[in-house]
């Protein structure tokens, strides 16, 4: 499992719906595929060899341009929703001096997914992460803010299509 923080430069070099994919050559799959083997060999986790495979994959599928610029008040709005454990759309929108329907509007249109949808994927991250960091999968679901194991696991199978303990290495 590597993850891409979709805000990120690579991420949304990934969203830009303004550039299409390249397709990789036979060289760059063989090159792609190495450096992902020589990933899952290693038994830590190697955060230098990790970002070194999103740059790779990114930079051959995608065309890196710095164009795709999110409204100030969405990244603003991304900060507050990352740094809050209970956001809801009214306090951030009252933040951003918006209404909930226009935040809500202009968050999707941004980002491609919905509010409620990008604070579930935040939680999951936070709870990822925790997972790295050695926490059972029960305090990994509490650091994500979840009611428990069970609701994390199942929210965590919709999103990925895997168990969290089969994406942990």
């Amino acid at each position: 499992f590597i993850h891409i923080e979709p805000f990120s430069k690579q991420g949304l070099s990934l969203i830009d719906k303004t550039n299409p994919f390249i397709e990789l050559t036979p060289l760059q799959v063989k090159n792609t595929v190495q450096l992902l083997k020589e990933w899952l060999s290693c038994n830590e986790n190697n955060e230098e060899l990790t970002e070194k495979i999103i740059d790779t994959v990114v930079s051959s599928i995608a065309i890196i341009t710095n164009d795709f610029k999110l409204d100030k008040r969405i990244e603003k709005s991304i900060d507050l929703i990352k740094k809050t454990e209970n956001i809801t759309l009214k306090k951030v929108a009252e933040a951003e001096n918006l209404s909930t329907y226009r935040l809500s509007h202009l968050f999707k249109q941004q980002t491609g997914i919905s509010f409620r949808k990008f604070v579930l994927y935040t939680k999951l991250v936070k709870s990822l992460k925790a997972i790295y960091k050695n926490q059972s999968l029960t305090q990994a679901s509490y650091s994500g803010n979840f009611a428990d194991q069970a609701h994390f696991t199942r929210t965590y199978y919709k999103a990925f299509g895997i168990l969290p303990t089969k994406s942990v290495k």
